[in-house]
């Protein structure tokens, strides 16, 4: 009996002991899947979280990649325009240094003109002092219309009748045109810068031939011209390059060739001053030797 009752208490021992430890496997089992779910959540939570961020870095890149695109949008636009803007002060830098050299030019210009009109006003002044003089060393002349005196702008004119100049039907000068010539050398000698136009005229009666130094009207005119250029050089020191000598013979009248007094108005000479030309340059008149 004894013996049944230990073998009993050995195998109750026994299960007892295999329940416990079964027990405590099954306790520890559990805890493990409970901290396994524990951690899978937390990872399951972790992994969420991830994802969501991973979402909004998306976004965000998205974002940056957009405003990336805007900006190298807009940096290219600025470069662009920046380029027209260096393009369009570099047109006006050109337009306005050639607007300088428009008023550059210009001020020369109007200086250059400025000295003209100075010039021309000398001129006219001086004209108009030779006119003055002339008027009063012809004053009888005058009166009695053997010579005429027009000036208009800056050229001057002087008409002297042959008769007082020349005896009839002759190219030498007479003493009283001489002393005429005298006068206007006298009268114009202080006006410079002038070309002095000597034109010789006549009446329209030809020449009678047979005993006449002259053939035709157009010698007769031509030697009359001639003649007083060479007293002005010769006998009041008018610089030669500024005298001419033409011959208009009886071409350009001024009075009715049908009459005497019309004839005797026609055989002139005309003293003309007038601007010389741009290429001629005057030179200084020397006093006449006495």
């Amino acid at each position: 009996m004894k013996i049944v009752n230990l073998i009993l208490g050995i195998v109750c021992a026994i299960a007892f002991g295999g329940a416990a430890m079964l027990y405590s496997q099954k306790s520890k089992a559990v805890k493990a899947g409970d901290e396994s779910l524990a951690k899978v959540a937390t990872l399951e939570a972790r992994l969420t979280d991830l994802q969501a961020k991973h979402t909004a870095l998306t976004g965000d890149r998205d974002k940056v990649a957009a405003a990336s695109g805007e900006l190298a949008d807009q940096l290219k636009g600025a470069e662009t325009q920046a380029r027209q803007a260096l393009l369009d002060l570099e047109r006006e830098k050109s337009q306005n240094e050639g607007i300088k050299l428009q008023n550059d030019a210009m001020k020369q210009q109007l200086q250059g003109l400025s000295v003209a009109l100075r010039s021309k006003e000398e001129q006219v002044g001086q004209l108009a002092e030779a006119r003055r003089r002339l008027i009063g060393n012809f004053t009888k002349e005058l009166r009695s219309r053997e010579v005429q005196i027009t000036q208009l702008g800056d050229s001057l004119s002087l008409e002297m009748v042959g008769g007082i100049l020349f005896h009839s039907g002759h190219a030498g000068l007479s003493d009283q045109g001489m002393e005429m010539l005298g006068r206007v050398g006298e009268a114009i000698k202080g006006v410079a810068g002038k070309q002095i136009r000597i034109e010789g005229h006549t009446d329209s009666v030809p020449i009678r031939r047979r005993k006449a130094m002259y053939a035709t009207n157009w010698e007769l005119s031509a030697a009359r011209a001639t003649n007083v250029v060479r007293y002005l050089v010769d006998q009041l020191g008018v610089a030669p390059e500024r005298l001419e000598a033409a011959a208009m013979s009886q071409y350009h009248p001024v009075a009715d060739n049908g009459t005497s007094e019309g004839r005797a108005k026609n055989r002139r000479i005309v003293i003309k001053l007038a601007p010389m030309p741009a290429s001629a340059a005057p030179a200084p008149e020397q006093p006449a030797d006495e």
